[in-house]
């Protein structure tokens, strides 16, 4: 058995590490999303599914970089896996309009993360679901870590359940006022990123299209569920959830060209 008495030729050997300094490391308020792409668990090793989240994040990123008052704020994202996490710090938005910088933090959080929903679903057709939070979290360019990404992501794994973005009650306070459209369920869960209407273009062809490409991506939805999969029902739900929750917003503004979805069945 080799206990590794020598060291690799090449190799230094390290003294055991002392424990660094935190060179300035410090939890600080942020507001933190966690997000998880429902069933991308078989497109792991397909260029096309990275291709996808190469595209979305790189179009969502340039548009943070447009968002008024963003310029030089520590907005940051990390995807890992089939998982999104990205944070902004309260301290870094100037109040403006009302809102402070707390409130502006979360509308920017907020308006990337519905964005994501909305691209994945109408360019990809992956449905997506997630938790908000507001506190005490630390994110530079190698960790992410903090009581914060921690309710975020407990929001987003046992209560969220169907492809909803929820706001932990910390986020909640602000709602009020912010330009990021929300909307609640009557399960009681709280209130959601109204996604569709987060990545709703302007212009009514647009629109029309827009709102049909999200159409046909809940549509096709239960016929990409492993039959075998032992949650399947579960899968199944989120997609009926989903045309729910199409054929509510689609109502409301009024959009004639496309139809709604209705009741949808599962596949076997």
């Amino acid at each position: 058995m080799n206990v590794g008495s020598e060291s690799p030729e090449g190799l230094k050997v390290l003294d055991r590490v002392r424990p660094e300094s935190n060179d300035g490391r410090a939890h600080g308020e942020r507001t933190v999303v966690f997000l998880d792409l429902v069933g991308a668990q078989n497109l792991q090793a397909s260029p096309e599914f990275l291709n996808a989240l190469g595209t979305a994040i790189n179009t969502e990123l340039q548009l943070i970089s447009s968002w008024p008052g963003a310029s030089g704020i520590d907005f940051r994202s990390l995807w890992f896996s089939d998982n999104l996490g990205a944070s902004a710090p309260s301290a870094g938005m100037v109040s403006k309009g009302g809102r402070s910088g707390k409130d502006r933090a979360f509308d920017l959080v907020a308006w990337y993360a519905g964005s994501i929903q909305a691209r994945f679903l109408v360019d990809h057709r992956l449905a997506s679901r997630g938790g908000i939070a507001i506190g005490d979290c630390f994110h530079d360019g190698t960790v992410f870590f903090g009581p914060a990404l921690v309710d975020a992501y407990t929001i987003e794994s046992r209560v969220a359940v169907v492809p909803r973005l929820l706001l932990h009650p910390s986020a909640q306070g602000c709602v009020e006022g912010s330009p990021v459209p929300v909307r609640e369920d009557p399960d009681g869960k709280g209130p959601y990123l109204d996604f569709l209407r987060i990545g709703l273009p302007d212009g009514d062809q647009a629109r029309t299209v827009y709102l049909a490409g999200a159409r046909a991506a809940i549509v096709a939805g239960p016929a990409t569920i492993d039959q075998a999969h032992p949650k399947r029902d579960g899968q199944l739900a989120s997609w009926q959830w989903l045309a729910s929750y199409f054929d509510a917003v689609l109502a409301e503004l009024s959009v004639e060209l496309v139809e709604p979805i209705g009741a949808i069945g599962a596949p076997w």
